[in-house]
C-alpha cells in the first residue's frame, strides 16, 4: 500500500507539473497569437485570435483539473494521464490553428491593406505627374495674359495713386492759392512793388525798339512811301517803346506768381508727404512689388525706357529744352544761363547713368536675376 501511494504521489506531482508547463506554454502562444492577429489583421483577425487563446486555456484547466482529481488505481492513473495528454494534444492543435488562423486571417488582410495602399499610392502619383505634364506642356495663354493685364492694372493702379497724392494733389493746391489770392493781391499792388524796368528788361525793350526800326525802313523802302518827319518817327518809336515795357511788366507780373505759386506747390507738397508718410510707403511699396511680379521682360522694356529718356544718347537735347522751360518760367533770360546749362547737361547725366548702371549690377542681380541678364544682353548688342 505504501508503495502505490508514494507510486501514485510522484505521478500526481509529475502530472501536475507538467500540467503548469503546458499552461506556461499555452499562454504564451495564447498571447503571442493575440499579437499576431492584432498587428497582422487589425479587428477581425485579432478577435479570432483572443477567441482561440480562450478556448485554449479552457481545454488546458479542465485537462489540469482532471489530472490533479483523486485516483483510486493506476488505471484511473492512467486514463488521467490519457485525458491530460489528449487535453494537451488537443490544446496544442487548437493553438496551432488559432495560430494559423489569426496569423493568416492577419497577413491576408495586411495583404490586402498593402494591396490597397500600393494602389491608392501609384495612382496619385499618376495624377501628380499628370498635372505636372499638363501644366509645362499645356499652358494656358489666356490665363497668362489675363494674369499680366491685372498686375498690369494694379501697377498703373498705384502709380497713379501715388502721382496724384505726390504731385497732383499740391499743384491743384498751389493753382487755386495763386488764382484766388496771389494774383488778384499782386495785380492790385503791382504798379506799386514794380514801377520801373530792371537792366536786362530795358536791354530787351532796346533791342525791340531796334528792331520796329528796321521794319519801318523795310515797309518804306518796300511800299515808296514819303520819308516821315523827325518828330512823327519819334512819337512811332516811343509808342512801340510803351507796348514793349507793357511786355516786360507783364512778363515780370506772370515770374513774380509763378515763383509764389512754385513756393506754394513746395509747401504743400512737404506738408503732403510729412502727413501722409505711411499712405505714401505703402503706395511706393505696392509698386515695387507689382513691378517686381512683372515678366522679366516688360521690367526690362520699362527700365530701359525711362534710362534711354532719362540718359540716353539723346537725351542732352531734353535736358537742354526743360532747363529753357525752366528758367524762362521765371521770368530769366536763357542766354545768362547758357554755360550753366551745358554744365549741367554734362555731369548730371553722366552721373544718372553710372547711378543705374549701379543699381543694376549690385542690386537688380539679387531681385531679379533674369531681368538683369536680359538688360546686359542688351546693352552687349
Amino acid at each position: 500500500g505504501d508503495a502505490v501511494f508514494e507510486s501514485l504521489t510522484s505521478h500526481s506531482s509529475r502530472v501536475r507539473d507538467a500540467a503548469r508547463g503546458e499552461r506556461a506554454a499555452v499562454g504564451r502562444e495564447g498571447r503571442r497569437t493575440v499579437r499576431g492577429g492584432v498587428v497582422g489583421g487589425g479587428d477581425g483577425g485579432g478577435a479570432r485570435a483572443r477567441a482561440q487563446a480562450r478556448r485554449m486555456k479552457a481545454l488546458s484547466d479542465k485537462g489540469a483539473t482532471d489530472a490533479f482529481g483523486p485516483r483510486d488505481d493506476g488505471k484511473n492513473s492512467d486514463a488521467s494521464s490519457g485525458g491530460s495528454g489528449g487535453g494537451a494534444a488537443e490544446s496544442s492543435s487548437l493553438s496551432s490553428r488559432g495560430n494559423g488562423n489569426g496569423n493568416g486571417g492577419g497577413n491576408g488582410d495586411a495583404g490586402k491593406m498593402s494591396k490597397s495602399s500600393s494602389k491608392s499610392s501609384s495612382s496619385g502619383s499618376k495624377k501628380s505627374l499628370s498635372m505636372s505634364l499638363k501644366s509645362i506642356f499645356d499652358s494656358d495663354d489666356a490665363k497668362t495674359a489675363a494674369a499680366e493685364r491685372e498686375r498690369w492694372r494694379r501697377l498703373l493702379n498705384s502709380a497713379g495713386r501715388a502721382t496724384l497724392l505726390i504731385f497732383v494733389a499740391p499743384w491743384v493746391c498751389a493753382q487755386s492759392v495763386k488764382s484766388a489770392f496771389i494774383t488778384p493781391w499782386l495785380g492790385a499792388h503791382w504798379n506799386d512793388l514794380h514801377r520801373s524796368l530792371n537792366v536786362t528788361q530795358k536791354q530787351r525793350v532796346a533791342d525791340g525798339i531796334q528792331k520796329f526800326e528796321q521794319r519801318l525802313y523795310y515797309d518804306r523802302i518796300t511800299s515808296g512811301a514819303k520819308v516821315p518827319t523827325a518828330d512823327e518817327h519819334r512819337d512811332v518809336l516811343r509808342e512801340e517803346a510803351r507796348k514793349l515795357e507793357a511786355i516786360e511788366r507783364k512778363r515780370s507780373f506772370e515770374a513774380t506768381g509763378n515763383a509764389l505759386g512754385s513756393l506754394v506747390f513746395i509747401i504743400m507738397t512737404v506738408t503732403i508727404i510729412t502727413l501722409q508718410k505711411m499712405n505714401i510707403a505703402r503706395l511706393l511699396n505696392e509698386m515695387s512689388d507689382e513691378f517686381i511680379s512683372l515678366d522679366a521682360a516688360t521690367q526690362a522694356f520699362i527700365l530701359m525706357l525711362g534710362a534711354d529718356m532719362v540718359v540716353g544718347y539723346h537725351s542732352s537735347d531734353g535736358w537742354q529744352a526743360l532747363l529753357a522751360c525752366f528758367i524762362t518760367h521765371y521770368g530769366f533770360n536763357y542766354e545768362h544761363f547758357e554755360m550753366a546749362v551745358r554744365i549741367f547737361v554734362a555731369v548730371v547725366p553722366v552721373t544718372l547713368d553710372l547711378a543705374f548702371k549701379y543699381w543694376v549690377f549690385n542690386k537688380l542681380r539679387k531681385i531679379s536675376p533674369s531681368t538683369q541678364i536680359i538688360l546686359g544682353e542688351i546693352e552687349r548688342h
